[in-house]
């Protein structure tokens, strides 16, 4: 039976009640039918209540029983289907009737919404697990595995809140007793930036759920080293809840572990999250889950199966695997699953591999959380970030604040820092180090303003070495006019950004490359309205550093591509980066063609390249995902700056591309959907 992480396509399952024979009979016709190579079910109900007898767990369901689990895996695993049991890590109603001090109570007031009566939300079944719960936990997770026989358990609900992880938990004695016992603080009652406990707190929480995930890791390899063990992260692109609100921090964790996540119905950002998955470094890949379903209220069996496929390919290009959920019997969406099943098989074998790196996009957890109050679209500044990259066609990753603080960027060519701007003591430091040692530090705006906890600098310790004498907030819009006659070639004279910004003054040791007019008018320079002409600062520099090079703008690049994706602003930031370091490999082709490289162990470079029209938008203005068709690319080209191609092949049909001189360029006459372009190099 083929390993969970090597399974191309996963399906969810679940149950309120024990499975009945006829149902697990359906549940493998349709799974056969489709070709679905792993499943999940569920051990526990909605509400998690034992639907075994468990010996761990109080207050099962009146059904519980073994044997019905015993045919499920029996029937799945004799057509060499893994399964895993579904279950939601913060919850346990049977606990919480037998133990009501356990409940989770989430933190309220001040814009966190209100927690749903229970009748709605069921918000009994939410333990928390700095009580009893936790030592439990790990226990009942190995009754999973070992009395009941799952593969393994995908950690749905695995954060530290309640209510959808809107309410973040908790203010129960057990949590105020260890907050006082870890931080010698008193447990804050509602969220408060001016206080340091409620700022000391948000990062306690990180530590006490990756405490919670680590223990029940360690319990069930322990007894089942093979067992496969998924948390779901729900760290992802949303803006009804704060981002420290889960307690999921961002951060490495190498754990043997596989690092799930969910598309929020939106197929093509699964190149983005697997980029953020992939940073934690955990040893059994990454994967993120939709609902296959084109509606999203309802599930339906009518699925067009286009997005389900570009999901699949998007995720498996950058490196993991799109799983899915149907709500009806697999028979009746057979035809959509093994669409999926035939785009994501042929990927799987080029999953893995070293990146070819280029950009590092930094994702800032401090920032997000303690800058937050002011500027709440940090999603969209790496969301946008990676979308420059795909659509420049230059190879990126992701990297955590403790990858700068420990001074692993040497690999990157360039840190797309962006608007950054809670750097603490260390991290300044090893940002020094980088780019003297070579590297490019691409910053934005209020880059470097604050500590860690998002206290203002009085003097930002970087400053001086981007080459800023001083910088206020702009108050209207900002226009970059480019003063650089190569950036200028490259994007027109004046490119301009939705967005707040900043004014700054530079030092006299800087290279000017455009200026700002923080345009307070409808009219442009006054035109219609008679007035002088707006006034220009400092609005782009580069200064060299060492080996290396800063450049600043004042203007939030990544953001404003989200807002206002122009033409201009692409043409402006591929030229930007590429002025100051060459990527390895690039594309000429159009926005819609991604390109993800990774070298394989023999040194060949895998260029996974992905037609994703605009057909099945990664940021949609309105439903979930949209129907499309797609239409094929034609005469795209791959330039290799050191050259030394020998021969260019497609790892999925064999067909072979001309290579040109020196082994510098790859001509790709005909992209359909997507390939994977075995570049072998002398």
């Amino acid at each position: 039976m083929k390993p969970y992480e090597q399974c191309a396509t996963r399906l969810e399952n679940r149950g309120a009640h024990p499975p009945t024979r006829e149902y697990v009979d359906m549940l493998v016709e349709g799974i056969q039918k489709a070709g679905v190579e792993a499943c999940w079910h569920s051990a526990v109900d909605g509400d998690s209540r034992a639907l075994f007898p468990s010996k761990v767990y109080p207050n099962c369901h009146p059904q519980a029983n073994f044997e019905s689990f015993h045919y499920l895996l029996r029937r799945l695993h004799e057509i060499g289907r893994p399964v895993l049991s579904w279950y939601s890590l913060n919850h346990s109603i049977g606990l919480v009737e037998t133990h009501p001090d356990w409940q989770m109570l989430p933190m309220q007031g001040n814009g966190l919404p209100a927690v749903p009566e229970a009748q709605s939300d069921n918000a009994r079944r939410y333990c928390c697990i700095n009580s009893p719960y936790g030592e439990l936990l790990p226990k009942f997770a190995v009754e999973i595995v070992r009395e009941v026989g799952f593969d393994g358990i995908w950690f749905d609900g695995s954060s530290f809140a309640t209510a959808g992880n809107k309410c973040p938990g908790c203010l129960c004695n057990y949590c105020r007793q260890k907050f006082h016992r870890d931080t010698g603080l008193e447990l804050p009652d509602k969220p408060d930036f001016e206080s340091h406990a409620f700022r000391v707190w948000i990062n306690w929480r990180y530590d006490c759920l990756m405490t919670a995930w680590k223990q029940v890791t360690d319990a069930v390899l322990a007894v089942k080293p093979e067992a496969t063990i998924c948390f779901n992260n729900y760290r992802r692109r949303r803006s009804d809840t704060p981002p420290w609100a889960t307690g999921i921090p961002m951060r490495r964790l190498g754990w043997d572990v596989t690092m799930s996540g969910e598309l929020d119905g939106q197929p093509l950002q699964g190149d983005f999250q697997m980029k953020m998955y992939r940073a934690y470094e955990c040893k059994r890949g990454v994967e993120s889950w939709m609902p296959l379903c084109d509606h999203w209220n309802c599930w339906v069996p009518d699925i067009d199966p286009l997005p389900i496929e570009q999901a699949a390919v998007a995720a498996a290009a950058a490196g993991g695997v799109a799983c899915c959920g149907i709500g009806v019997q697999p028979a009746l969406v057979a035809g959509t699953l093994g669409a999926m099943q035939q785009a994501a098989v042929p990927l799987m074998p080029y999953l893995g591999g070293r990146q070819v790196e280029y950009a590092a996009i930094w994702a800032s957890q401090q920032t997000q959380d303690f800058r937050g109050l002011i500027n709440s679209n940090y999603w969209d500044e790496y969301h946008g970030a990676n979308e420059l990259c795909l659509q420049a066609h230059v190879p990126s990753a992701i990297v955590f604040d403790d990858h700068v603080r420990d001074g692993c960027l040497a690999q990157y060519p360039m840190l797309l820092a962006g608007n950054a701007a809670c750097i603490d003591a260390q991290q300044v430091k090893q940002l020094r180090r980088y780019v003297e040692n070579g590297g490019v530090l691409v910053a934005c705006a209020d880059f470097g303003l604050c500590d860690e906890f998002g206290r203002v600098y009085e003097k930002p310790p970087l400053d001086e070495f981007l080459g800023i004498t001083q910088r206020q907030t702009g108050r209207g819009t900002a226009t970059l006019e480019i003063a650089d006659a190569k950036l200028a070639r490259a994007c027109g004279q004046w490119v301009t950004f939705r967005g707040a910004h900043w004014v700054a003054q530079a030092g006299t040791a800087v290279k000017r490359l455009a200026d700002v007019i923080d345009r307070q008018s409808g009219s442009w320079d006054g035109v219609e309205d008679g007035r002088a002409s707006d006034p220009r600062y400092p609005g782009l520099w580069f200064c060299r550093r060492g080996k290396g090079v800063v450049v600043y703008t004042g203007v939030n690049l990544f953001v404003a591509y989200i807002l206002g994706p122009t033409q201009h602003l692409l043409r402006f930031f591929r030229a930007l980066v590429m002025r100051f370091a060459q990527p390895a490999i690039t594309l000429d082709g159009p926005l819609c063609v991604t390109m993800n490289v990774r070298e394989a162990a023999d040194g060949a470079w895998m260029v996974h390249l992905h037609n994703a029209p605009g057909s099945v938008y990664r940021y949609p203005a309105a439903a979930n995902y949209v129907s499309g068709e797609l239409l094929s690319i034609r005469r795209l080209k791959l330039r290799v700056r050191d050259g030394g191609v020998r021969r260019a092949v497609s790892a999925l049909s064999g067909r072979e591309f001309r290579v040109g001189r020196a082994g510098r360029t790859v001509s790709i006459p005909l992209l359909d959907r997507n390939d994977v372009l075995c570049l072998e190099r002398g």
